[in-house]
């Protein structure tokens, strides 16, 4: 009986870890883009949740970033043609250098910083 007690504490505590980890804000992740035609568009929006943009109707494209130390992992979507099509993944250093889109020629992407919510 003794033994029951123990393990049922033990789930209580693993389950108030689980609900405590879930209920952190997530990262606000600053996202940079150069398109064609100068335009120079800054989006936030909070890590692992996607962004939508479009762009004089002739760019569309969704981004996912991803907070993995010092470098975010985007994905990138096409939403002119299928919205769960994922192009291509691209990794950025967090106020590093622009990475530039192979999906989307002429876009470039950089995240100068990511910040506590």
């Amino acid at each position: 009986m003794r033994n029951l007690r123990l393990s049922e504490l033990t789930l209580a505590v693993c389950l108030l870890a689980v609900a405590a980890l879930a209920a952190q804000p997530r990262l606000l992740v600053q996202m940079d883009l150069t398109l064609p035609g100068d335009l120079a568009p800054s989006v936030q929006v909070r890590d692992g949740e996607p962004v939508q943009l479009v762009v004089r109707d002739s760019v569309k494209l969704g981004l996912v970033p991803s907070v993995q130390g010092d470098v975010v992992v985007v994905a990138v979507y096409d939403l002119e043609n299928a919205s769960e099509r994922r192009l291509e993944e691209v990794e950025v250093v967090v106020g590093g250098v622009a990475v530039s889109l192979e999906a989307f020629p002429g876009v470039e992407l950089s995240i100068p910083r990511v910040l506590e919510p």
